[in-house]
Order: structure tokens, then sequence, then C-alpha cells
């Protein structure tokens, strides 16, 4: 029953096949267009804006639904545990510089991912994964053949099937190379949006969604 609620006011082009959360910043059943709460719809599950206690993120004024990050404190945090298995992440993302630019992190876990867009140096700009335990091993997976430009929207998706991940830019696979052995997710209390460690996103997201199955 949830999944044909949710199929019904959730955008048409977005998979509702094992679809745990979907914001959507241009929805009023998810987003009304003031205050701090982002409503994931179907599911109810709910992220703060968070921007240094200062109040809600700005909501772009000449593209309705569409959330400004202005790369110093804004955020989104709570939310679902992220699946610990088989799981896809997917975001249509802005980027506005070439500093770290964070999508998505599994907050408080004790083995966390997190993915989005390299800053500096010979990784500039690469679609980046980090698998990172509490042992510190660690699993990088990069966009090796393709970058990802400022000032251009992406469809941004990461899938792990339990064994490998696969990342994937405006629908189409990459070629990627890992490092480490991935694993699944533990112990997580929730997730962020546009924020790792100290690291913000500077640009804007629209479309979240989180899967409890590689699409």
């Amino acid at each position: 029953r949830e999944v044909h609620i949710m199929a019904a006011i959730v955008a048409p082009n977005i998979v509702t096949d094992g679809l745990m959360a979907c914001w959507d910043a241009a929805n009023r059943v998810s987003y009304p267009g003031t205050g701090d709460v982002w409503t994931d719809i179907g599911s109810g599950n709910s992220v703060t804006l968070e921007n240094g206690g200062d109040g809600s993120l700005a909501l772009d004024s000449d593209n309705m639904g569409i959330f400004e990050f202005d790369g110093t404190d804004d955020y989104c945090s709570g939310g679902p545990v992220p699946p610990s298995g088989d799981s896809t992440y997917g975001a249509w993302c802005y980027f506005s510089d070439d500093n770290w630019e964070p999508i998505f992190n599994s907050s408080d876990s004790t083995l966390y991912l997190w993915f989005g867009r390299r800053g500096g140096g010979e990784w500039l700009g690469e679609l980046f994964l980090h698998y990172h335990n509490t042992n510190n091993n660690t699993s990088h997976y990069t966009v090796t053949s393709n970058t990802l430009s400022l000032n251009t929207w992406y469809y941004i998706t990461a899938t792990w099937n339990g064994s490998a991940i696969t990342l994937y830019i405006n629908g189409a696979s990459q070629s990627a190379t890992t490092t480490g052995t991935p694993t699944n997710i533990t112990n997580a209390s929730g997730i962020w949006f546009g924020r790792v460690f100290s690291d913000y996103l500077n640009g804007r997201m629209s479309v979240l969604q989180i899967y409890n199955k590689a699409l």
C-alpha cells in the first residue's frame, strides 16, 4: 500500500521499487515552501535544514524547488537510518566551487559511507565514494573516466549490491577504481545531506532518494 501511495505522489520519472525515502523540494507534500523541515514523501521521514542556528536553508528564489547550500554551515540532518546492505542513493546536484562537495553521508556510524565531488589536486572534480570503519581501513571508489563540471546539473547515483559499488552520472555507469574492500554500513543513526566532517556543499540539491536495493 505504501508503495502505491508513494508512486502516486512522487515525480513520474522516479523509480518506486525499493524506494525507502524521497525528498522533493518542489513537491509541497515534501516541502511547503517555508520552515526548516523537509519531509520524505510517503514514509514521513523528515530531515532538518541546518545552517548554524540561523533558520532554514534559502529556497532558491529563481528556481523554486531547489535548495541552496552555502558551503559554510548549511546541511540537512536526520531522516531514516540508511540501509545496512543493498542500497542505492540518488540526487540531483549542482556544484559551485572546487572544494570537497559532499552529497550523502551516513551519520554517526561505526562503518559509514559518504560520496560527492572531490576537491583539490589530481582528484579534482571526480565523483568519489568513501567507506571508512573503526579499524581505519578505507575503501575509495573514484570515477576515472569522467569528472563533474562546476555550475552544471547532474543526476548522481551510487549503488551497493553487497559485493560491489557502481557509480552513475546522468544514468551512465562510470569506469572507476576501488581501493580496499567495501562492506555494509553498521550502526548509522541517520543521514546528512551536504555535509561530511567540516566539509559542506557549496551548490544546490533538489530531489534525493534512498533505496533498499541496488537498482
